[in-house]
């Protein structure tokens, strides 16, 4: 049986498919991960093209049928295409690296309207904060926890006691605890983290997601607190996780 799905939608990728259609994966409010046939996208002078570029938010129509994971797109409209993020090099590569992260950790055809929703504010928070890695870095924090593997880093797991910062610590990509220098628990896979790198990590999980575009925060290390979460990540899911959009950003 086949449905008509009406939803709200990112465009993470376009593919060419055949000669004049593309291979489209969109991020749905209904349905998360989906790929849509979208026919005669390359056809001269075809109202879609600038409909399917990625970042953008649309609102799709498209035919749902289960026994096949390709589905056909009927209708698409464009409801915001970012441009601040696309025209701005210092915004862009997080945005690109956002989408990346989804791809290659989201199961396809598992829709979740909340996580929608705060993927879409993230978006916005990158394109609005005055500091793009923070709401990024937030990203990465959130999906975490949504994933199942929340990292904690208010207590030492070796002796619980949140007074236990000392100048530098470790974070144990295994356990996803924080780890003093002066503790017993201390396991294979460790990345050390200062305590300002901690400090910024507390105050920000802690953050509530929709003031992330007002805020302040501030990581000197940014870099490698990325790098320590995206390891953390590709431990709990057993899948190298490499964001090759970063490698957009200014060194």
């Amino acid at each position: 049986m086949t449905q008509i799905i009406h939803t709200s939608a990112v465009v993470m990728q376009a593919i060419r498919w055949k000669d004049s259609s593309k291979i489209v994966t969109f991020l749905t409010e209904t349905d998360g991960l989906v790929k849509l046939i979208v026919r005669g996208a390359y056809r001269k002078n075809s109202p879609l093209a600038g409909r399917l570029e990625t970042l953008n938010e649309v609102r799709l129509v498209y035919y749902k049928k289960s026994s096949r994971d390709l589905q056909m797109m009927k209708e698409i409209d464009l409801v915001n295409d970012f441009s601040v993020l696309k025209t701005d090099f210092s915004r862009y590569p997080f945005a690109l690296a956002l989408l990346e992260a989804l791809k290659n950790t989201l199961e396809y055809a598992h829709g979740d309207a909340v996580f929608y929703g705060f993927v879409v504010e993230m978006l916005h928070a990158i394109a609005e904060s005055s500091v793009p890695n923070v709401p990024f870095i937030y990203f990465l924090l959130k999906l975490c926890s949504y994933l199942g593997f929340r990292p904690y880093f208010d207590n030492c797991r070796g002796n619980r006691q949140s007074a236990c910062l000392r100048d530098m610590n470790f974070f144990s990509l295994n356990t996803g605890n924080r780890v003093c220098g002066a503790c017993d628990a201390m396991d294979g896979a460790l990345e050390r983290l200062s305590r300002a790198e901690i400090f910024f990590l507390q105050n920000l999980q802690n953050e509530r997601y929709r003031r992330l575009r007002a805020t302040e925060y501030h990581c000197r290390e940014w870099k490698h607190v990325v790098q320590v979460l995206l390891r953390y990540i590709s431990v709990q899911t057993d899948r190298p996780l490499t964001l090759k959009a970063l490698d957009l950003i200014a060194h």
